[in-house]
């Protein structure tokens, strides 16, 4: 009998952002600037919690990228590279938005099988950016010793704007709706 391959873990090519192009071709829009928008990933065991405090990884667009876990883990998580898309209006005559996509996948078994999320960011022609909805997964594993190992990994896609995150996340108080949220 034929012994199988070790399983590996799955591949992402990255491609870079092209204009878009009217219909007729009259109107080329260019891509958002990916150098302006931010990309992170944070990884925070909750149960027991962790020695060292938890960071946000850095998620270069056109890269794949394995995150850091806790020592100990069981799951292995990745990133794959930003995938940007028109969405042009029906008769192909108008950009409406451009919206951007990253996928992260968490696997306990060398990606045989593998959990995955998505985080949206739909950044309009009117320039109004609408982000979600959040992308986070809770993977839970049992350690040797039979307790319950519980850890968060949450991706976000705005600016860092305070220090590390101390203990489970906190549930903030929802944004009001604007007009323009309305419209979209």
């Amino acid at each position: 009998m034929q012994e199988q391959p070790a399983p590996q873990p799955p591949t992402f090519t990255w491609k870079a952002p092209e204009p878009w192009k009217s219909h007729d071709g009259a109107k080329v829009v260019p891509p958002p600037d990916l150098e302006a928008e931010t990309w992170r990933i944070m990884v925070n065991q909750n149960e027991p919690m962790q020695h060292k405090n938890p960071w946000w990884q850095p998620l270069p667009a056109g890269r794949t990228v394995e995150l850091e876990m806790a020592p100990g883990a069981k799951f292995r998580c990745m990133v794959a590279p930003l995938i940007v898309e028109a969405e042009p209006d029906e008769d192909q005559e108008e950009l409406l938005a451009w919206v951007l996509k990253r996928h992260f996948l968490c696997s306990s078994d060398d990606y045989r099988t593998w959990s995955e999320t998505q985080l949206r960011v739909r950044l309009s022609a009117k320039g109004t950016r609408k982000v979600g909805p959040d992308a986070g997964i809770l993977l839970r594993q049992r350690a040797d010793d039979g307790k319950i190992i519980e850890t968060f990994v949450v991706m976000r896609s705005d600016k860092d704007k305070s220090g590390p995150t101390y203990g489970p996340p906190k549930i903030l108080p929802a944004k009001k709706k604007t007009a323009d949220d309305e419209e979209e």
